[in-house]
């Protein structure tokens, strides 16, 4: 780890030094309630690994990540999700504008091996305010659409469709103490489908509507080259609720 390399989350930098690399992993539990009828609440659990991995170019960084299926649960003998073994795959690149802002782009494919893939560009721009070492703010702001193409079948047929998605997103670090820290978050997007009359697949929602996702999460430099990661998020969309649990670990090395 080269010397200078903040140890402390709330003095990183947004992006990675020059040639520095950052290669982890994260294990996802997610956890869906629903309405069982005469049997009551019943939950659906889902667990995903999420491998990923950030280089720095100077200036410039580029990322790239997915979601693996590692387990879907069931509801009486009937899987209620996305069962496809690649449920994600992701690519963002980010330029430095300043040390406190950074602009980039990224892209996130949805069930790519299934008839009903989902393509979601986005524009993003990030700026972080530090606090003497000991928290930090970082705001962001994001643009894009969400595509799902036609889908023609012998049985049945759905045209494509798009909509609009903006939002905003907030993390406040607390560096509890020189190598532990706490990040809270959250984010708000808002959805509108550009034809709200169109016959629409299962991925994407009609009409127009809001989702939020907040998290709080831990981060241990253990080392000055690896962090271990531990979160819990809870995401609203629409009449939908989930909470997810994380753990994970990443690794970095800094020439």
């Amino acid at each position: 780890m080269a010397e200078g390399y903040p140890l402390a989350l709330a003095a990183r930098p947004l992006l990675l030094p020059a040639s520095a690399f950052e290669v982890g992993g994260l294990l996802l539990l997610g956890l869906q309630d629903f309405d069982g009828g005469e049997d009551g609440e019943e939950t659906l659990e889902t667990v995903y690994l999420r491998p990923g991995f950030r280089y720095g170019l100077g200036s410039a960084e580029l990322e790239v990540g997915m979601d693996l299926l590692v387990h879907q649960g069931e509801i009486d003998g009937v899987t209620l999700g996305n069962d496809d073994p690649v449920a994600r795959l992701y690519g963002a690149g980010r330029f430095e504008v300043s040390p406190e802002i950074a602009l980039g782009g990224e892209i996130t494919v949805v069930s790519p091996t299934s008839d009903f893939k989902l393509y979601s560009p986005r524009a993003i721009v990030a700026n972080k305010q530090r606090f003497g070492g000991r928290g930090a703010v970082e705001l962001s702001a994001q643009a894009g659409l969400d595509y799902q193409p036609a889908i023609e079948d012998e049985a049945f047929e759905i045209p494509s469709s798009t909509r609009m998605v903006v939002g905003g997103q907030i993390r406040v670090q607390a560096q509890v103490t020189p190598i532990f820290a706490l990040e809270a978050r959250g984010l708000i997007r808002y959805f509108n489908t550009f034809d709200d009359e169109s016959e629409m697949g299962p991925v994407v929602a009609l009409g127009e509507f809001f989702a939020q996702d907040y998290g709080l999460r831990a981060v241990a430099a253990v080392t000055a080259d690896l962090d271990l990661i531990g979160g819990l998020d809870i995401l609203q969309t629409g009449d939908a609720n989930y909470k997810v649990l994380s753990f994970g670990v990443a690794y970095r090395r800094v020439p």
